[in-house]
C-alpha cells in the first residue's frame, strides 16, 4: 500500500504540472476548435493512467520522483526532490526536524503518515465510485418506463433535461414536456455526444478523478474537461447554421437547463452545465482560420512530447548533511561529484577498501579542526558503490577534507536508484 501511495502521489505531482501547462494553453487557444482542447485534456489522461514514462532532454516536468522512499521503509536523503532545489532544501529540513528523534528511536512518522494517507485515500476513492454507481443505478430505475420514440432515443415523464445513458449502447433520453421544435437541436447535440465517442471518455475520466481525489488540479481539470466536451458538441452542431439557427439552438440550450434541478445528477451522465458561456460561445462563433487550428495542432504535439516524458535524472545525487540539511544540488559525473553551489566546491571520488587504509594511514589528522560528517549518494547499481570516498568542502572560508566510509545501502522502492550512506570526520585542510 505504502508503495502505492507514494506512486500515486509522484504521478499527481508530474500531471499537476502538465495541467497548469493545459490551463494556459487553454487560454493562449480561446478561439481555436474545442475539439483540440479537448485532446490536450486527453494527453493529461494519458499521463494519469500511464505509471511508465520514458526521459527525455526536452521534458519540462521537474521531477517525475518527487517522494522518495527506501526500500526499508526508512526515508533517507532527500525525502522530496521536486526538482527545483529551494523547495527541496526547506521542505527536507522540515521533514529531517520533524521525523529524526522518532527514526532514532526506531519509529519513523513517514511510515505512519504514508499508511493514514492510503486509508483516507482508499475511503475517498470508494465513495466517488459507490456515488458514480448509485447514481447509473437510479438513472436507469427513472427511465425504466421510457418510450421510444425512434431508433436509440427515447423520451420519459421522469427526465428534466437530455442525456445519454449507456456504455455500449448509448441512448439518448428526452423529456417528455420538450417542445417539438427544440428536439431536433437537442437529439443534434447529444448525436454528436454519441459520434464523439463522449459516452467513454467522460466514466473514464471520472475514474481517474476517483483515483487522484485528494488532487485539487485533477478537479479543475475534469470540470474544465467536462465543460469543453459539451462546447466541442455544440461547435460541431452549429458550424454550419446562420444567426438564426444560432438563436434557436442557444433557445433549446437556455430552456433544458431551466428545468435542471442539480448541475450533475450522475457523473456518467450528460447535463448541460456553464450555459452563459455556452450560449455567448454560440453566438459568437466563427470557424477558426486555418493557422489557428495548425497552431493548436502543433500545441497539442508539444504538450505530448514535454509533458508525456519524464527529467533525465542519471547521475542526479544529493548531499545530506547530519543537520538533515541539503547541500546545492550536484551532477555525479564518472565517479565523481561536483558542486559549485553556496557551500564552495565540493569533490566526493570513490576508492577501494585498499586504498582507504592506506590514505587512513598516511593522514596526520592530530593537531587539526574536525567536524562529523555524513552523506548521501544515489548510483545506478550497488555494484558501483564504492567502499569510500574522498571528500572535500569549502566551508566558513575554510576549506576540508577527509575519507568517508560507507555505512549502508539500500534501494529505493520503485526505481532502479540505490542509496549509500558514508560518513566520517572531514579535517581542516591547510
Amino acid at each position: 500500500m505504502d508503495e502505492i501511495i507514494v506512486k500515486l502521489l509522484n504521478m499527481s505531482i508530474a500531471a499537476g504540472w502538465m495541467i497548469l501547462a493545459v490551463l494556459l494553453l487553454r487560454i493562449i487557444l480561446k478561439k481555436a476548435q474545442k475539439r483540440i482542447v479537448c485532446i490536450l485534456w486527453g494527453i493529461v489522461g494519458v499521463r494519469l493512467a500511464c505509471p511508465f514514462s520514458f526521459g527525455a532532454v526536452f521534458s519540462l516536468i521537474p521531477s517525475a520522483e518527487t517522494i522518495q522512499m527506501s526500500g526499508s521503509g526508512q526515508w533517507r536523503g532527500s525525502v522530496i526532490d521536486s526538482g527545483i532545489s529551494a523547495v527541496n532544501n526547506s521542505l527536507n529540513q522540515m521533514i529531517y526536524r520533524a521525523t529524526a528523534d522518532s527514526v532514532i528511536h526506531g519509529v519513523n512518522p513517514m511510515d505512519i503518515w504514508i499508511r493514514a494517507a492510503g486509508i483516507i485515500w482508499l475511503i475517498g476513492c470508494l465513495f466517488l465510485l459507490i456515488y458514480a454507481l448509485i447514481s447509473y443505478i437510479r438513472m436507469y430505475a427513472k427511465v425504466s418506463e421510457a418510450i421510444c420514440l425512434k431508433d436509440n432515443i427515447w423520451i420519459c415523464d421522469h427526465v428534466q433535461a437530455p442525456f445519454i445513458l449507456g456504455i455500449i449502447r448509448p441512448s439518448i433520453y428526452l423529456s417528455s414536456s420538450m417542445e417539438e421544435e427544440q428536439i431536433k437541436y437537442v437529439v443534434s447535440h447529444e448525436q454528436a455526444h454519441i459520434h464523439r465517442r463522449d459516452y467513454w471518455w467522460k466514466p473514464l475520466g471520472f475514474l481517474l478523478l476517483a483515483v487522484y481525489w485528494f488532487h485539487p488540479l485533477i478537479w479543475i481539470a475534469y470540470i474544465l474537461f467536462c465543460r469543453d466536451v459539451e462546447m466541442a458538441c455544440d461547435e460541431m452542431v452549429i458550424q454550419n447554421f446562420d444567426m438564426e439557427g444560432k438563436k434557436a439552438y442557444s433557445s433549446a440550450l437556455l430552456s433544458c437547463s431551466t428545468q435542471r434541478r442539480l448541475t450533475i445528477v450522475c457523473p456518467i451522465s450528460f447535463g448541460k452545465n456553464s450555459v452563459k458561456e455556452r450560449i455567448e460561445a454560440v453566438m459568437n462563433y466563427k470557424k477558426p482560420s486555418v493557422w489557428i487550428n495548425r497552431a493548436a495542432s502543433f500545441a497539442c504535439i508539444m504538450i505530448a512530447f514535454c509533458f508525456l516524458t519524464n527529467p533525465l535524472r542519471v547521475g542526479v545525487m544529493n548531499i545530506v548533511g547530519s543537520d538533515g540539511t541539503d547541500e546545492s544540488p550536484s551532477v555525479f559525473i564518472a565517479g565523481k561529484l561536483k558542486n559549485d553551489g553556496e557551500s564552495g566546491h565540493v569533490n566526493a571520488e570513490g576508492i577501494s577498501e585498499e586504498e582507504y587504509r592506506k590514505i587512513m594511514e598516511l593522514e596526520d589528522k592530530s593537531t587539526k579542526e574536525k567536524m562529523d560528517k555524513e552523506i548521501i549518494k544515489n548510483y545506478p547499481s550497488r555494484e558501483d558503490i564504492p567502499y569510500a570516498v574522498v571528500y572535500d568542502e569549502y566551508r566558513a572560508g575554510k576549506w576540508w577534507g577527509g575519507i568517508l566510509r560507507k555505512t549502508e545501502d539500500f534501494q529505493l522502492t520503485g526505481s532502479n536508484i540505490y542509496q549509500a550512506a558514508f560518513e566520517g570526520m572531514l579535517y581542516e585542510r591547510e
